[in-house]
């Protein structure tokens, strides 16, 4: 059974939604999104671990203009070829 997680990202200060990474493991989707952010705080966790969701992260973040912002991101899995 493989297994892929998608982060998406929902930033506060737009409302806008992407996706900022896919990784083969819950761990591997971590270091993705802390290698995205870089420096952060963390503001929230709830792991959630069903419905396909496997934890969400509320982040407070410095944006491209330096200020900073808030988003949450959350990991969501798949299991690849089944319904």
């Amino acid at each position: 059974m493989k297994e892929i997680y998608v982060l998406h990202e929902k930033d506060h200060s737009n409302n806008e939604e992407s996706i900022i990474g896919v990784a083969d493991s819950s761990e591997n989707a971590l270091k993705i999104m802390c290698e995205y952010y870089g420096k952060h705080k963390e503001i929230y966790l709830n792991k959630v671990e069903e419905s396909g969701i496997e934890w969400i992260r509320k982040l407070q973040v410095k944006s491209y203009d330096k200020s900073l912002c808030e988003v949450t991101v959350t990991c969501q899995y798949f299991t690849l070829n089944e319904i």
